[in-house]
């Protein structure tokens, strides 16, 4: 979708004319309301559905109008382009909205100003926040109902719906019990009656949606429609068997009330109680400081727990949960409240617990389990169950902690152990089986000489010596890999180390007719290294070379240089001039087991990029008929600090 769209200026095409579809089409491409404008003479050119829909008025009725009669109060000689400006749009039924408005300067030569929308209504503010400060609310109230008188108690009340529902007037109707009316609260208000009849509670029973265009059914909706409000929601309160008047929000904004009829329902349910609670008091005498006192401890260890909390009742009805509960599972307040916790924990051994006829003393030792959130993906959890009170009076509390860090690092110390004991076992094992080889090859030589063999029984026994040599290879490789460890880290010179390496292969390469040749443009080729590792590596590389050129003559090069790239690193290239890499197997090259000789063993690349990553670099390639080049890169040697 285009976000700002980009319009042809006088300065590139003197004589553009803007063609209506056209502008109508850039504009439906815009995801907010928009408008186009005559900044001369105020006409409106184009607009887009949204804006239409947000003026609720159409797209034809619009186009030709002057800007004024859309935004009375706005002035086109005074608006700079890039800033933005509270207005007051004129909707159908002389209603009005706030927004906020950026303009756009298009084209000075056609008169073109681009103006889009933002709506700033309040009822847009996220549910969520209404949540929050409806649970604030609630605590703020209860901790001091008894120093409320009844007056008080319903301004509370309707101080609350207000800021819940950002509606611009909340009033309250109450049953009185020698009259068959219902009298308002508060006492002040322009837009409804005084007083309305008692039988508005029999044809409003649940929680009704009225906006203009619908059929009024009641004084309430009367009033509603001739104070010209956008939207009223009536709210029955009952409780205790008893009905104790209606709830009314108005809002001259349209709003969307059915996305906060949860909040609505828990807010006309809490009412209820909060009622009843105030007349038992009264009746009773009870002191309810203490009680406050109580709940207040109980809001404050709920809310400020760093665990997540779960009350139920002695059937595991959900009576109250925390916000680490509800960010834990990703659970919604309406979809627990008063439901059984079965709906959580159906497949967890947390349900057995709570049914378990166990003492409570020793349901209080916290084991670690699964659960599953809502959307089913499983977490590991610290949970323990806490009982207080007995009979129908009983409470639990579930109290978990998430325990993902602690489970995923007990695997890692598991896995570390694991490989610690492996890489033992593997330096032993390689230990003992280079000492076999060394005496085999040892024997081979002295067969040679003792029995004088024929050229046939010779060539075999050459082939077995190879054998060996590339096992005792490969021994030096897993004893290297097995043997890491950053105490061994040293500084060392790359070249005059590949210069080594160099040398023990100089014959074997001479009898191929391969030259072995080294570039390192005189940089610094200093490395912080475990070398015995890392010069297994490239002698391992530098050997598969030789091997993969053959008898054809060619070389193998290694180039050291700084890498561009990577700061910080060096870069060793070691290249060959032999046939390049088959593509069926250079995806898996760097796999346990894969090789592309007959006769390996698939280990030397894969223990190579894994001595390669221990010292904090990777390794790759580039290979193509005709060559094969390793780009293997080291970190610098440290200095200062970094030491």
């Amino acid at each position: 979708m285009v976000q700002n769209p980009q319009f042809p200026n006088s300065d590139t095409k003197k004589n553009f004319e803007f063609n209506y579809l056209d502008l109508r089409n850039i504009l439906e491409e815009i995801t907010r309301p928009a408008l186009m404008v005559n900044f001369i003479d105020g006409r409106v050119i184009s607009t887009n559905y949204l804006f239409s829909e947000l003026v609720q008025i159409g797209i034809i009725e619009i186009s030709g109008l002057r800007i004024y009669e859309i935004i009375p109060a706005i002035d086109l000689k005074k608006i700079n382009g890039g800033e933005k400006i509270n207005v007051t749009v004129s909707l159908k039924n002389n209603q009005t909205l706030e927004v906020r408005m950026s303009p756009s300067f298009i084209s000075h030569a056609e008169n073109l100003l681009l103006l889009i929308f933002e709506e700033d209504r309040k009822g847009s503010i996220e549910t969520g926040n209404s949540w929050e400060e409806f649970a604030k609310e609630q605590t703020v109230v209860l901790s001091k109902i008894q120093e409320l008188s009844y007056t008080e108690l319903i301004a509370q009340i309707i101080r609350i719906g207000k800021q819940i529902t950002f509606f611009d007037e909340v009033v309250f109707y109450l049953t009185q019990e020698a009259t068959a009316s219902l009298k308002r609260f508060p006492s002040a208000s322009s837009n409804f009656p005084d007083q309305i009849p008692a039988m508005e509670l029999n044809r409003i029973k649940e929680i009704d949606f009225w906006e203009p265009g619908k059929r009024v059914l009641s004084e309430i909706h009367r009033a509603g429609r001739l104070n010209k409000f956008a939207s009223i929601v009536t709210i029955p309160v009952s409780g205790d068997g008893r009905q104790f008047g209606l709830l009314i929000a108005a809002s001259r904004n349209p709003n969307d009330l059915k996305a906060k009829i949860d909040l609505l329902k828990q807010f006309s349910a809490w009412v209820s109680t909060i009622i009843v609670l105030f007349e038992e008091g009264q009746k009773e005498g009870r002191n309810l400081i203490n009680l406050s006192t109580k709940v207040e401890k109980l809001e404050l260890f709920f809310n400020n727990s760093n665990d997540c909390l779960l009350l139920l009742d002695w059937e595991n009805q959900i009576l109250e949960f925390n916000t680490n509960f509800l960010n834990l599972l990703d659970y919604l307040p309406i979809e627990l409240l008063n439901k059984n916790v079965e709906i959580i924990f159906d497949n967890s051994p947390l349900i057995s617990l709570l049914n378990s006829k166990q003492s409570p003393v020793n349901e209080l030792e916290p084991q670690i389990m699964e659960v599953f959130d809502r959307r089913g993906n499983k977490k590991s959890v610290f949970a323990k169950i806490s009982h207080f009170a007995s009979g129908d009076d009983e409470r639990k509390i579930i109290i978990l902690k998430d325990a993902t860090k602690f489970t995923e690092l007990e695997n890692n110390l598991l896995m570390l152990q694991k490989n610690a004991a492996l890489g033992e076992i593997l330096a032993e094992f390689s230990h003992d089986v280079r000492n076999i080889i060394n005496r085999l090859t040892t024997g081979l030589q002295l067969l040679v000489k003792k029995i004088n063999p024929d050229e046939s029984a010779l060539s075999s026994i050459q082939d077995m010596q190879n054998e060996c040599v590339g096992m005792a290879d490969l021994m030096e490789s897993v004893l290297s890999f097995s043997r890491q460890n950053y105490e061994k880290f040293q500084t060392i010179d790359l070249k005059e180390m590949i210069e080594r390496i160099f040398y023990r292969f100089q014959k074997k390469a001479n009898q191929a007719n391969i030259s072995l040749i080294l570039n390192s443009k005189d940089i610094d080729c200093l490395a912080w290294i475990d070398q015995r590792s890392l010069e297994r590596v490239i002698s391992n590389l530098i050997n598969n070379g030789i091997e993969a050129i053959g008898s054809e003559g060619g070389a193998v090069s290694v180039n050291l240089s700084n890498c561009e790239k990577h700061p910080g690193y060096l870069l060793i290239q070691i290249a060959d001039t032999g046939p390049g890499i088959p593509p069926e197997i250079q995806s898996n090259l760097y796999q346990k087991f894969s090789s592309g000789k007959p006769e390996g063993t698939g280990l030397g690349l894969f223990i190579s990029q894994k001595i390669i990553e221990f010292h904090k670099g990777w390794i790759d390639l580039e290979t193509f008929p005709g060559g094969t080049i390793f780009n293997i890169y080291i970190p610098k040697e440290k200095r200062g600090d970094d030491q």
